[in-house]
C-alpha cells in the first residue's frame, strides 16, 4: 500500500496556486498600502473579498460549475469528480494571476515615480504591454476555456436544437442523439409528466437541457465529467445520453421542478439530504433489481448504521455517496408515501420536520419500522455489502490518485491495450486495495490478456474482494478453463456460480455458457470466440455465422440483438429480437431480458402497441425487481406516447 498519493502533482499544485496566490495578494497589497497607508488593511480585505465574490457571481448566472480565481486559484467543480488535472486552462490563468501581480507592481513604481517627477519610458511601456495581454486573455478567455457563459456555450458548442411543449434541447450534430432526438425528446416529456404527477408542480418556464457528445467534453465546457448535474436556479440539466432511457434524467429533472417550492435564491433546499432524497424518492429507480427500501433493508440485514441524522444536512457529503443517496432516498420516500407531498414541500423549504407533529427520531423509527415489513431475497444483503463498500471521499485513502489511475486503465483497456491496463489498475490498488470495482477491472485485464495465472493468484488471494466481486473473478477463471478446452473444469465453475448472487448480467452470461456446453461442440466453439474478443465487428461475424449455420440457435439472435441496440440500432436490433423471442432461450432471465430489449426497441421505434404487448408478457411473468419494474413503467409509457404523439 503506497501513502505518497500525489507528492509531485501535490508540489506542482503548491507552486501554481500558493505560491502565485501569495504573490498576487502581496503585490496588491503592496499596492493598496501605499496608496491607502491608513486603511490599507480594509481596503485590501474588501478586494479580497470581492475577487471572490465576482467568481461567486459566475458560478451563480453561468452554467459552468468550475472556477478560476486569483484569490483561491481553482474550484474544479463536483465533489464526486474525483480526478483533478493540471492542463493547460489552469496555467494559462495562473499566468493571468502572474500578469496582474505584475501589474500591480508597475502601477505601484509609477505612482512612487510620478511623486518623484520622473516616470521611466521602459515602465510605461511595460504597463502598455501587460495591459494589452490581459486584454487579450479577457477577449478570448472563453475559447481558451477559463470562463463559458451561457451565450458562448450555447452559440459556440452546440450547432441545433429541438423544441417541445416544456424543453428547449440542445444537441450535437451527427451523433446518436441527434439521429434519435425526438425519442429523447419524447423521454424528456415522459419523464416531466410524472414528475409533475409526483410532486403536484409545473415548471414556470421551459426547461433548457444540454446533450454532450462524451463526459470529457462536458468536463471542458462546465467542469462535471462523471457527475450529471442540474442547476434547479436556471432550469437547466446536462446530460450524456449513452443509453435509452437516459438513467438519471428523471433524478436531475427532480432538481429542476423542485425549485418552485424550494427556498428563495438558490431554489433548493437548505438541507442536502433532502434535495438528494428527494430526487432519488421521485425517480425511484430499481433498474439494478432492488428499489431504495430494498437497499436500505439490506443495509440494515448487513448491520449497516443507518444514521439518517448525520446524512441529512452537510454531513451527505461526509458519508459514502452511494448510502447517503439511498438511504435519504427511501427516507424521503416513506415520508411522502405516509404524509403526502405537500406537507413535504414545507419540509424541503424549511430543512425542519416540524409540520409532521413528530420529532425527527419518531420518524426515523417509524420509517425503520416499516423497512422490516418489506420482504427481501436472501442475497440482497451481499449485494449490499457489495454496493455500499466504497468510503466517502473524505474517508478514502488517496482518492484522486487512484480515481486517475483507474481511469488511465480503463481507457488503455478500451484501446485494447490490456498489459497497459494491467499496469494501471495495479498501480490503482496499490492507493486502493479496497477497491471492488478496480479490482474486477483488473481481473478483466488479466483475462483479456490471457494472463491465467495473475488471474488465478487474484483469486487465491481475495480477501479483500467482496462476494459478488469474488464470483466475478470466478467466473473469469471459469471462461478462460472452458475458452482453453476444459469443458469440464468450465462447466463445473459455472454451475458452482449459479447458487451464488451474480449481477444479472454475469448470471445471464452464465446461461448462456451453459447452455452452448450443453448444445454440442459447434455452437459451444462459435460462442467461445464471442468471449475471447471484445471487438464488435468480430463478435457481429461470429454470431451471424451461427445464425447461418443454427437457424433455430435462440442465443446468437439475442447477443446480436444487444449489440445493435448498446449501438442505437434499433431497427436492426428489433429484428434480430423478433427472431430470438420465437426461439428458446436457455433460461427465465435471458427470456425476459431478450423481452425487454425488444419492448425498448418497439417503442423506440414508434410502435408503441408493440411494446405494451410486450411488456406486459413480462410483466405477466415478473412483477417485482428489475424486469417488472421496467416492464410496469414501460406499459404506461407506451400508453402516454401514444396519445402524446397523436396530439402534437
Amino acid at each position: 500500500m503506497k501513502s505518497d498519493c500525489y507528492i509531485k502533482e501535490g508540489i506542482i499544485f503548491f507552486l501554481i496556486i500558493t505560491t502565485i496566490t501569495v504573490f498576487f495578494a502581496s503585490s496588491l497589497g503592496l499596492l493598496i498600502g501605499y496608496v491607502f497607508p491608513k486603511r490599507g488593511f480594509f481596503v485590501g480585505s474588501l478586494c479580497i473579498i470581492l475577487i471572490i465574490v465576482y467568481s461567486l457571481y459566475f458560478l451563480y448566472i453561468d452554467p459552468p460549475v468550475f472556477s478560476f480565481n486569483h484569490i483561491f486559484g481553482l474550484f474544479p467543480g463536483p465533489l464526486y469528480d474525483q480526478i483533478i488535472l493540471i492542463d493547460q486552462r489552469i496555467l494559462t490563468f495562473r499566468l493571468i494571476t502572474v500578469c496582474w501581480a505584475i501589474l500591480f507592481l508597475i502601477i505601484l513604481k509609477l505612482i512612487h515615480d510620478y511623486k518623484f517627477n520622473f516616470v521611466g519610458v521602459g515602465t510605461v511601456v511595460l504597463l502598455i504591454l501587460i495591459c494589452l495581454v490581459l486584454s487579450v486573455f479577457k477577449i478570448y478567455e472563453n475559447d481558451i476555456g477559463i470562463k463559458h457563459s451561457r451565450d458562448f456555450i450555447q452559440n459556440s458548442f452546440f450547432k441545433d436544437t429541438f423544441e417541445t411543449e416544456h424543453f428547449l434541447i440542445y444537441f450535437p450534430l451527427d451523433t446518436k442523439v441527434s439521429e434519435n432526438i425526438e425519442l429523447i425528446a419524447l423521454d424528456h416529456e415522459w419523464q416531466y409528466a410524472q414528475l409533475t404527477d409526483f410532486l403536484k408542480v409545473n415548471s414556470s418556464k421551459k426547461i433548457i437541457s444540454y446533450i454532450y457528445p462524451d463526459e470529457k467534453t462536458r468536463k471542458r465546457i462546465i467542469g462535471a465529467e462523471a457527475t450529471t448535474i442540474a442547476n434547479p436556479i436556471h432550469k437547466e440539466i446536462h446530460l450524456v445520453y449513452y443509453y435509452f432511457p437516459h438513467p438519471v434524467l428523471k433524478h436531475e429533472l427532480t432538481h429542476v421542478l423542485s425549485s418552485e417550492f424550494g427556498t428563495r435564491f438558490l431554489k433548493i433546499s437548505p438541507k442536502v439530504g433532502l434535495i438528494e432524497g428527494l430526487a432519488v424518492a421521485a425517480d425511484w429507480n430499481n433498474s439494478d433489481g432492488f428499489n431504495p427500501h430494498e437497499w436500505s433493508l439490506g443495509m440494515l440485514k448487513a448491520n449497516n448504521n443507518l444514521d439518517i441524522h448525520n446524512i441529512l444536512g452537510y454531513g451527505f457529503w461526509r458519508a459514502s455517496a452511494s448510502k447517503s443517496y439511498t438511504l435519504m432516498g427511501s427516507f424521503v420516500r416513506f415520508l411522502i408515501n405516509k404524509y403526502g407531498i405537500e406537507k413535504f414541500k414545507t419540509v424541503y423549504k424549511k430543512g425542519e420536520f416540524d409540520v409532521y407533529g413528530k420529532d425527527l427520531n419518531t420518524l426515523i423509527k417509524e420509517w425503520e419500522d416499516y423497512l422490516y415489513t418489506i420482504q427481501i431475497a436472501e442475497y440482497v444483503p451481499a449485494f449490499s455489502k457489495h454496493k455500499f463498500s466504497r468510503p466517502s471521499i473524505f474517508d478514502d485513502r488517496c482518492p484522486r490518485k487512484s480515481a486517475y489511475l483507474a481511469d488511465m486503465g480503463l481507457s488503455e483497456f478500451e484501446r485494447g491495450n490490456y498489459y497497459g491496463a494491467t499496469t494501471a489498475f495495479k498501480e490503482a490498488l496499490k492507493y486502493n486495495p479496497t477497491s471492488n470495482n478496480i479490482l474486477e477491472s483488473l481481473a478483466y485485464a488479466y483475462y483479456f490478456n490471457r494472463n491465467f495465472s495473475a488471474l488465478t493468484e487474484m483469486f487465491d488471494n481475495r480477501t479483500k474482494a467482496s462476494q459478488i466481486t469474488e464470483s466475478i473473478i470466478l467466473n473469469l477463471i471459469g471462461t478462460y478453463h472452458w475458452t482453453r478446452g476444459d469443458a469440464q473444469k468450465g462447466k463445473t465453475i459455472f454451475s458452482e456460480l449459479k447458487g451464488r448472487p451474480l449481477p444479472i448480467d454475469i448470471e445471464n452470461e452464465i446461461g448462456i455458457k451453459l447452455d452452448s456446453i450443453a448444445k454440442g461442440q459447434t455452437q459451444e466453439e462459435g460462442i467461445k470466440k464471442y468471449y475471447l474478443t471484445k471487438d464488435m465487428l468480430k463478435r457481429v461475424s461470429i454470431l451471424e455465422n451461427l445464425t447461418k449455420k443454427f437457424p433455430e440457435y435462440a442465443v446468437p439472435y439475442y447477443l446480436l440483438g444487444r449489440l445493435f441496440f448498446n449501438k442505437w440500432e434499433f431497427d436492426i436490433a428489433k429484428n434480430y429480437l423478433i427472431r430470438s423471442e420465437q426461439l428458446a432461450m436457455p433460461t427465465e432471465n435471458l427470456k425476459l431480458d431478450n423481452s425487454r430489449l425488444l419492448g425498448i426497441s418497439l417503442y423506440a421505434g414508434g410502435q408503441y402497441d408493440g411494446a405494451k404487448q410486450t411488456f406486459g408478457k413480462i410483466y405477466g411473468r415478473r412483477k417485482r425487481g428489475r424486469f417488472g419494474s421496467v416492464a410496469g413503467e414501460f406499459i404506461k409509457r407506451s400508453e402516454w406516447s401514444k396519445i402524446y404523439s397523436l396530439n402534437l
